[in-house]
Parts: C-alpha cells; sequence; structure tokens
C-alpha cells in the first residue's frame, strides 16, 4: 500500500498545492489583520477577550490582549480556509478520477479497490493535515513575532502546539464528509459546495462563540471524527461493490 500511495503522491503537482497554501495562508493573515486592526481602533479588542477567555487584567492599554484575539480569529480563519482546501483535494486527488474514469486503470490492478480508494484518501489526509498544521504553526509564530516586537506577552508551549496537532487532525478528518456527496454524481461542485457548508455549520465566527465554536470542542470533534470515518468507510464499500459509471 505504501508504493501504491507513492505513486499516487506523485501525480500530485507539489507547486499547485504549494501556491495554494500561500494564497490561502496569505488570506487569513490580511483577513486577521485587518479585524485585528479594527477592533484595535475601536477599543473592542479586551471586551471581546473577556467575553470569550476571561479577565485579562486592568490597564489603560486598549490593544492589551491582541495575540489572544488574534490567535482566536488566525485558528478560526485557518481552520475554514484549509477545510475548503481539503475539499480542493478530495476533489481533484478522488473524484475526478471517477468522474474522468482514470480510477479504471487503477481499478485493473490486481490490488484489492478499497485499498486504492483508501491509499487516496490517506493522501488526502496527509496533505490536507500538513497543510493546515503548517499554516496554524504561521500564523501563531507570526502572533508571538509581532508580540514580541511590540512588548506584549504570548506564550507558545509544546503541550498547545500537541493539542493543536490533534485538534488538526480531528477537523482533517471531519473534512473527509464532502467525499460522500462528492461521489453521488462524481461532482466537483458538489464536493466544494459540501466543504463550505460544513464550515458554515462548525465555523462560529459570532462574539462569546471564538473560542467555543465547534472546532475547538474535543468531545464535538472526536464523535464527528469517528462518524466521519464510518460515512466514509460505507462510502469506499459501495464504491467497491459497483462498477464505475458516469450518469
Amino acid at each position: 500500500m505504501l508504493t501504491l500511495m507513492q505513486n499516487e503522491v506523485g501525480k500530485v503537482s507539489k507547486l499547485k498545492l504549494l501556491l495554494i497554501w500561500l494564497g490561502a495562508l496569505a488570506v487569513v493573515i490580511a483577513v486577521t489583520g485587518i479585524i485585528m486592526i479594527g477592533l484595535g481602533n475601536d477599543g473592542k479588542i479586551i471586551s471581546l477577550v473577556e467575553e470569550n477567555i476571561g479577565n485579562v487584567g486592568e490597564g489603560a492599554d486598549i490593544w492589551r490582549g491582541w495575540p489572544i484575539a488574534a490567535e482566536m480569529f488566525g485558528t478560526l480563519f485557518t481552520k475554514a480556509a484549509f477545510l475548503i482546501f481539503e475539499g480542493y483535494l478530495i476533489s481533484s486527488l478522488i473524484i475526478d478520477e471517477f468522474k474522468n474514469r482514470t480510477i479504471n486503470q487503477l481499478f485493473s490492478y490486481p490490488i484489492k479497490k478499497s485499498l486504492i480508494v483508501w491509499s487516496k484518501i490517506l493522501i488526502v489526509i496527509a496533505f490536507a493535515f500538513i497543510a493546515q498544521y503548517s499554516a496554524q504553526l504561521v500564523v501563531h509564530l507570526l502572533i508571538k513575532l509581532i508580540a514580541i516586537m511590540t512588548g506584549y506577552s504570548y506564550s507558545l508551549s509544546l503541550g498547545y502546539l500537541l493539542s493543536l496537532g490533534l485538534s488538526t487532525l480531528g477537523v482533517v478528518l471531519v473534512g473527509l464528509i464532502p467525499l460522500v456527496f462528492g461521489m453521488i454524481k462524481y461532482s466537483s461542485v458538489g464536493t466544494m459546495i459540501s466543504s463550505v457548508i460544513i464550515v458554515v455549520l462548525i465555523c462560529n465566527a459570532f462574539p462569546g462563540t471564538l473560542a467555543a465554536n465547534l472546532m475547538n470542542s474535543l468531545p464535538f470533534i472526536v464523535v464527528s471524527s469517528a462518524v466521519s470515518l464510518l460515512i466514509v468507510s460505507t462510502t469506499i464499500l459501495r464504491i467497491v461493490k459497483k462498477d464505475i459509471t458516469i450518469s
């Protein structure tokens, strides 16, 4: 299976994915920065942080607590953007192969169909995790750098980074659900639309929900990840039991 995955990875345009990754990251940083500047100029950073996290101390500085606010927005927007990125991966690496019937060539090999499909899904998981987690690291390190330059406190512990990794993996597994909808009529559009719907459903960006949105809820992530894997497994069983036909 590792050989199969290596062959499939070789088909992926790394440069194209890198450019998409850079574009998504740039949008996340730009949107987060614009929101932070707006909140700071309006003097709303403190109230936002206290509403979501708790007291940030007394003082006349209206910018105190901005690293925490930036972390909340940055994490939220990064996960949202890269859920859609994952939808693109599913569409280009899996759905398009069924739509164009190029999957038939792989299915002609003396390898179980289920292993072929799972190898593609594992590639999607790997690429989606690396893309999302590395983007979050860049966002957090950028916040840390700006905090140091401006004299504000912002800590990044190993425990937090490990927790962030586990949370990212859970979100990536939830992001597999669009595969199910995309396989209904081998629709790339359906895949992307379902990715956007998932983002809308689990990414809350209202005051008081930034720290408590569903993507930051460990019980939700664990349960939804398990449900997602179950649904995807059922879809794979359905795929391997029927001929590839395009209506």
